[in-house]
């Protein structure tokens, strides 16, 4: 169990369970050209991010987007849960 007062501000992406929705707080160790396609996919601080399939890769919805994401890169997508 966890300790009384226990928070988490964010986690990756990969940690959501199929149906959760998390609010994106930051993009963590992406190359330039990444970022920018993640950006231009709807993927930036604050955008609602709702995990729809876990397997064979993750995909989710963004806004009216729906994105297939490689493990690496939703590792790198730091969410807290909403």
């Amino acid at each position: 169990m966890f300790l009384q007062g226990f928070t988490v501000s964010s986690s990756s992406l990969s940690l959501l369970q199929v149906g959760e929705c998390g609010v994106v707080t930051s993009l963590r160790n992406v190359d330039s050209p990444t970022r920018h396609q993640l950006e231009s996919s709807g993927i930036i601080a604050g955008a609602k991010i709702t995990l729809t399939k876990r397997l064979p890769e993750l995909a989710i919805q963004v806004g009216t987007n729906y994105l297939t994401l490689s493990d690496r890169i939703a590792r790198s997508i730091q969410v807290r849960l909403s």
